[in-house]
């Protein structure tokens, strides 16, 4: 049996050069893991990553379930599913849609607004450590290349947008952010939720 290690081909995790794929997979799955690890340690044990295709489209006065789904890339009956979960879970309801009785809205309950400000805390940090690694400078830098790839790539318009919150490091905008999509600003919860942002 040789003991030559197998080839490298080209682009992969081995090579000296690895595909872009590649480079973007690590930094996600490390915004991916400590945002569940951060949830479960606050309180959220039961939320996992594909949860957040919810928490990343639903508006703050509430979504259709169709409108979920699309904003989300998903079928209906995946999005259908997410839902029911939690709603099970006390993190949304369904309320009757004020524009059209046959309908309803899916909205966050208190609980769900505090899962929201939670994930917003975490990856703020994230954030933090990150503009401390690289310098304020390349921070913005990487943060403008990578909204100009998802403005310019295939479906990437308002669907596929880098993780993050705001640029200035512990401060949530309006519509901030949450793991590769726009957390819903509560009306009455942005100010409460900048402040608490803060270190």
């Amino acid at each position: 049996m040789s003991s030559d290690p197998s080839p490298v081909l080209p682009g992969e995790s081995r090579d000296e050069h690895p595909n872009i794929g590649i480079l973007l997979r690590a930094p996600f799955q490390e915004v991916v893991r400590r945002v569940t690890e951060g949830l479960a340690e606050a309180g959220f044990g039961d939320i996992r990553p594909a949860h957040t295709a919810v928490f990343q489209h639903i508006r703050a006065e509430g979504s259709r379930l169709s409108e979920l789904a699309e904003r989300a890339q998903l079928t209906k009956q995946s999005m259908s599913y997410l839902v029911d979960y939690l709603e099970r879970r006390g993190y949304l309801e369904r309320r009757p849609d004020p524009t059209d009785r046959r309908a309803a809205l899916i909205v966050l309950t208190e609980r769900g607004w505090d899962e929201v400000r939670a994930a917003l805390r975490i990856i703020a940090e994230i954030e933090e450590e990150w503009t401390r690694r690289l310098g304020r400078r390349r921070m913005a830098q990487l943060r403008e290349l990578l909204a100009a790839l998802g403005r310019t790539s295939a479906g990437g318009a308002g669907s596929s947008r880098p993780p993050g919150t705001t640029g200035r490091p512990g401060r949530v905008r309006p519509r901030a952010r949450l793991a590769g999509g726009d957390a819903p600003a509560r009306p009455d919860q942005t100010s409460r939720t900048s402040s608490a942002m803060r270190k």
